[in-house]
């Protein structure tokens, strides 16, 4: 009985490997000699176990691939095959991308360009867009904790960018040849008329960040260092 499972599960493969259609596969099987006397039966255990053959390699793939299956989509079988990264995978992206992006949970503001963090800001924002992508096709994402999360990440920053990282740009374009002669980054963006606003508002954006970074176990060093300061 296992040497048929094994047999029928090489045919599908086969067929699925190289798109052959099933009837002529089987014709031409049934034109060798050595399986001429059993075509028949071979031929009737796979019309009879088709579908459990297909739902095994289904699970197969499924395993190996980290696959999920999405029902009531146009599909073989009526079902449609989308391989997904897991929540693990996604989260382990998160941390090794954040782990490099200090100043999301620190900012220091007698050394950090202000106009480089608000680009890094800006970076991080759409790599999270692109992780949330990972997620967004499946109807209940918006149940899943590390889609909430990132989407929650997203709405931050957005709103830290709108409120800041035009007005301070347009700022630091017109002033940084004229002034930024001489002085330190501290002094230069002492000047600007919304600094301690702005200033303010990186501690409450590192504070929120945090959070965030505990539950994707990012930035842990830099964590420690806010707690500290």
């Amino acid at each position: 009985m296992m040497s048929v499972i094994v047999f029928i599960s090489l045919i599908i493969t086969l067929i699925v490997i190289y798109k052959c259609d099933l009837t002529t596969f089987i014709e031409l099987l049934c034109s060798l000699e050595p399986l001429h006397s059993n075509s028949k039966l071979i031929y009737s255990l796979i019309s009879d176990h088709i579908v459990l053959v297909v739902f095994g390699f289904v699970g197969l793939f499924l395993k190996i691939n980290h696959a999920k299956i999405c029902l009531n989509k146009i599909s073989i079988l009526g079902l449609t095959i989308e391989v997904k990264e897991t929540d693990k995978e996604v989260k382990n992206k998160v941390k090794q991308f954040l782990d490099s992006k200090r100043t999301l949970f620190f900012f220091d503001k007698e050394k950090d360009n202000i106009d480089d963090v608000l680009q890094s800001y800006y970076e991080i924002y759409k790599f999270l867009r692109e992780c949330m992508g990972d997620f967004e096709k499946f109807d209940n994402a918006d149940d899943n904790q590390c889609y909430v999360k990132l989407k929650e990440m997203i709405i931050c920053l957005n709103e830290f960018l709108t409120n800041y990282q035009s007005d301070y740009r347009h700022w630091y374009k017109a002033n940084v040849d004229s002034e930024y002669n001489g002085i330190t980054i501290h002094e230069f963006q002492q000047k600007y008329f919304k600094y301690q606003e702005l200033c303010n508002a990186f501690e409450e954006l590192n504070a929120q960040m945090i959070i965030y970074g505990e539950f994707f176990n990012a930035g842990n060093s830099w964590r420690k260092k806010e707690n500290e300061a």
